[in-house]
Order: C-alpha cells, then sequence, then structure tokens
C-alpha cells in the first residue's frame, strides 16, 4: 500500500512538473502569459487574438477564414478600405469557427467591414477534437474554461520540446504579429516543383455547416455591417482533385446565401502558375493583393469574377468545363486522404 501511495504521489509530482512547464513554455499561448508581439512557436492563433484585441478596440473590419486568408495583408485593405482591419484567419478555420467569430464581433465590437474568406476543403469539415492548434477559446464556445485549459496542461511533449528549441533559435521560422494578427510572409520563397502527392481531407463533410454561412452573412447585416465574400484561389492542380458535382453545389449555395462574391477559383493563368503558391495549399502574399484590389476596384484584370444571381449558371458551367478539360492543361497529383 506504502510502495502504491508513492508511486501515485510521484506520478501526480511528474504531472504536476510538466504541467507547470507546460505554463511557462505556454507554447500554444492559452495560460495568459503576456502575448509577445513576435512569436517563436505557432501558437493556438485563436486563442492569442482574441487575447490581443480584448485589450486593442481599434479595429473596425475583420477577415475571417482559413490559413489561406493569412495572405490578405491587412496593410493592402486598410489602404482599399478606409477601414482598420485585423487578420483573424486561423490554420484549419471551417464554418463553425467562423460563425463563432462573428458572433462574438458583433457582440463586442463596432464593425464595419467583414472579409469573409471561403475554402471548399475546409468549409464543412468539422475539427480534430485532439488538435490543440485548431481549437476555439472557450469565449467562442461555452466550454467552461477550466476544461479547455486542462486540455493544454498534459500537450504532447514532442510540441513542447519543439517549441522550446523555437525560442532558442535566434532566427525562428514562424513569426507571428500580434498587432495584424498575421504570420510574417515577406520573403518567403514560391513553390517551385508542383508535389506528385497532395493530402487531402477524407470522412464524410458535416452537413451542418452548409448553413453557417447564411446566418453570418444575416446576422453581420442586421448590425449594419459590409459583408465581402471571397472564394479563394485555390492552386489549379488542388482544385482539380475536387468532386465537380459537389463543388458546383456548393458554389451555387454561397450565390444564393451571399446575394454576390468574389471567385476567384478554377483554372485560370493565375491557378495554374507553381510560381504564384508557396506550397500546394497557400497562395503568395502578391496573389492575395491582386484578389484585394480586384475586390476594391470591381475587377478588371481578368482575374476574379464577381458572381451574382445573374450569371451564377453561366459561371458554374465554365467551372465544369475546367473541370472536364483542366487534366489536359495541368497535371493532376495524386490524393493522399489524413
Amino acid at each position: 500500500m506504502r510502495y502504491l501511495l508513492g508511486l501515485l504521489t510521484t506520478i501526480a509530482v511528474l504531472l504536476g512538473c510538466y504541467g507547470l512547464i507546460e505554463v511557462g513554455v505556454d507554447e500554444y499561448g492559452v495560460f495568459g502569459t503576456p502575448v509577445p508581439r513576435r512569436e517563436a512557436c505557432l501558437p493556438n492563433a485563436r486563442v492569442v487574438k482574441l487575447s490581443y484585441l480584448r485589450s486593442h478596440p481599434q479595429y473596425d473590419a475583420f477577415v475571417l477564414g482559413s490559413s489561406r486568408a493569412n495572405y490578405y495583408r491587412v496593410e493592402t485593405l486598410n489602404r482599399l478600405s478606409g477601414h482598420r482591419y485585423y487578420n483573424l484567419s486561423s490554420p484549419m478555420e471551417n464554418a463553425q469557427g467562423m460563425e463563432a467569430w462573428v458572433r462574438w464581433l458583433v457582440a463586442h465590437r463596432t464593425v464595419r467591414e467583414v472579409l469573409l474568406t471561403l475554402d471548399f476543403d475546409l468549409q464543412e469539415h468539422p475539427y480534430r477534437d485532439s488538435d490543440l492548434f485548431v481549437q476555439d477559446p472557450p469565449e467562442l464556445t461555452g466550454m467552461p474554461r477550466a476544461v479547455f485549459i486542462a486540455r493544454y496542461l498534459l500537450a504532447p511533449p514532442d510540441q513542447l520540446a519543439a517549441c522550446i528549441r523555437a525560442k532558442l533559435n535566434p532566427s525562428p521560422a514562424y513569426r507571428f504579429d500580434t498587432r495584424t494578427g498575421q504570420d510574417y510572409v515577406r520573403g518567403q520563397r514560391s513553390m517551385t516543383r508542383a508535389p506528385r502527392r497532395i493530402e487531402m481531407f477524407a470522412g464524410d463533410r458535416d452537413d451542418s455547416n452548409a448553413d453557417r454561412l447564411a446566418r453570418m452573412v444575416r446576422l453581420l447585416r442586421a448590425h449594419g455591417v459590409a459583408v465581402r465574400v471571397v472564394v479563394n484561389p485555390v492552386w489549379a492542380p488542388r482544385f482539380l482533385t475536387w468532386d465537380s458535382d459537389t463543388y458546383v453545389a456548393w458554389l451555387r449555395n454561397v450565390a444564393a446565401v451571399t446575394g454576390g462574391f468574389w471567385d476567384f477559383s478554377g483554372v485560370n493563368d493565375i491557378t495554374k502558375e507553381n510560381g504564384n503558391y508557396i506550397d500546394d495549399v497557400h497562395f503568395t502574399e502578391q496573389i492575395g493583393n491582386r484578389v484585394i484590389r480586384a475586390m476594391y476596384s470591381g475587377g478588371g484584370d481578368d482575374f476574379g469574377i464577381w458572381i451574382h444571381s445573374e450569371n451564377v449558371e453561366a459561371r458554374l458551367r465554365a467551372i465544369e468545363r475546367d473541370y472536364a478539360e483542366g487534366p489536359t492543361r495541368v497535371r493532376v497529383p495524386t490524393p493522399k486522404e489524413i
């Protein structure tokens, strides 16, 4: 009995020490450690950004979306919109997370404009409960804070070790600026060689997310917020791995619930060019700036189409032609489900 008690005490002490180290390093940014302007480790961006916004009310416009939306630079948005933008993009963001942000924003901020950036491959896929990088903070979900924090006290040791190494590195690969909500991306190299295999999401799409976009748009407009909706310019070979019928149905729904949106997807001179992408998922900052300029100028450079009720069916027929003819214009990689 004494041996068992001693063993349990030792385990408790070791777990307690590990938890203290987790709090001290705070690689996910969830324990309330003061947030540096530039972060060495990849944090839970949702938590870090919410923490920053609580004490910085000067922003009146926001970008919502996945990590692709990180490449819509707030400097360009501010210059063309006249607003003070903050980028709330987060890795693996889906409609569930975006709706949570919308509800928080209209309840706690005076919002003038929101840019909703949409990804077919992420929008209707659920989060992984085991992925600590992409968990929404309790202020957005209603989860008890104690339960949320407990999940991070015993985070995987390999991530803890990686973060410690990153903090000791004088030139970390990842830098995060809380003033803009964006990663530092300047100087990143473009993709020079296309991968032969790309990762795709396995499993069923979450049908409950299909109505979330409509609720977001209605809520924002009910609060007098100008809503801009963009379908991101996904790399053409990745785009061509998607099921065409499902994608066309998704685009038709986007048009119906938004009343109009900017579509930069499909097979075109921009999305075919490997040099316009950092990897097979993310476009470059230069392409992000082209999207922003097209959106605020009304188009005109043959990149991006404003979709509305009168031209949506013609656009969908063009997308179907992309799927039919695209494989003869670009090499389609082999998808690998994850």
